[in-house]
Order: structure tokens, then sequence, then C-alpha cells
């Protein structure tokens, strides 16, 4: 058991510890791939949103060319069978053909159309995945660190460049609790 008594207080305290950054951020590859460019180097101011750097994403070029071609040969399809459907409404109305043989026309009709709106889909989820082959920065500061070169792999997640906002900084230290 101890006896409170009053005592002076120091006028300063002093003390040493780290200066942090507390806006820092990490920027991250979203997709894997070979790193081909960075443009900033450890040092550099950036802005938010401003690119950094670009990965490679050969397989997904590719396959947006693929998507792209295939939702051509949707369009085509779907003209094709706009063409067969009118001409078996005309055929119809002049009672040449059943009224079912019309609605086979209508319903290949149907699937040419839901055929291209899921190329369509599928050819934009691929052109977004091609972005992630941007890399942007998240907040405005100065590059801190560089974690990857260029021409090095990179794996979905991989950690690439740290950021750091210096406008804010917070003394990192440790004092007595006789001293607070």
């Amino acid at each position: 058991v101890v006896q409170p008594s009053l005592a002076r207080m120091p006028g300063m305290v002093e003390f040493s510890g780290p200066l942090v950054a507390p806006q820092t951020a990490l920027v991250r590859a979203k997709a894997g791939g070979t790193l081909l460019s960075l443009a900033v180097a450890e040092g550099s101011r950036v802005q938010a949103g401003q690119v950094l750097g670009r990965i490679e994403l050969a397989d997904i070029s590719s396959r947006v060319a693929e998507r792209q071609a295939n939702l051509e040969s949707m369009r085509a399809t779907v003209v094709q069978a706009e063409r067969a459907h009118a001409s078996n409404e005309r055929l119809a109305a002049q009672q040449f053909i059943s009224g079912i043989a019309l609605e086979n026309s209508r319903a290949a009709l149907d699937t040419a159309k839901a055929n291209l709106n899921a190329a369509q889909a599928s050819l934009d989820t691929t052109k977004v995945a091609l972005r992630d082959g941007a890399l942007l920065a998240p907040i405005s500061g100065i590059v801190s660190k560089r974690h990857v070169l260029p021409g090095e792999k990179v794996s979905v997640e991989q950690q690439v460049l740290t950021i750091v906002d210096l406008r804010t900084l917070e003394l990192a230290g440790t004092i007595g609790t006789h001293e607070v």
C-alpha cells in the first residue's frame, strides 16, 4: 500500500520513438502475371487514382479477343434468325407453314437473342478482369517502398508498392507512468 503524495510534474517530458504515417496503403496485384512496368520509384509523389504500373495479362487479352469473336458470331446468328422468322411469318400468313413451325422459328430467334446477351455479358466480365492489370494508387502520398521490379512475376494479392501520406504523422513512443 502506498500513500499518495503531492509532487511537482516536469514541464517537459523527453522521449523518442519513430514517426508513423497513419495513412499508409499497400498496392497489391489484383491479378497474376508479369509486371510490365512501374511508372514510379521510391520517393515519387502520387495522386489517388493515378496509374502506377501495369501487369501483363496475356491470357486475359486472348480471352477478350475470343469472346469478341463469339459476340460477333452471335450477332450474325441473331440476324439470320430474324430473317428466317420474318420469312416464316410471311409464309404463315399465306398458310404455307403451320403455326408450330412459326412458333419454332420464334423460339429459335429468342434463343439466338439470349445467346447474344450471354456473349455480351461474358465479354464485359472479361474486360473487367483485363482492367485488373492496371495498378492504381489508392491514396495520395509518396511511394515508400517498391516490393517488386518490372519483369518479375506477381501473384494475386502480392504487395507491389507501399504508399504513405506524410501530411499527418504520429509519434509512437513510450514514457514512464510517473511522468504522465
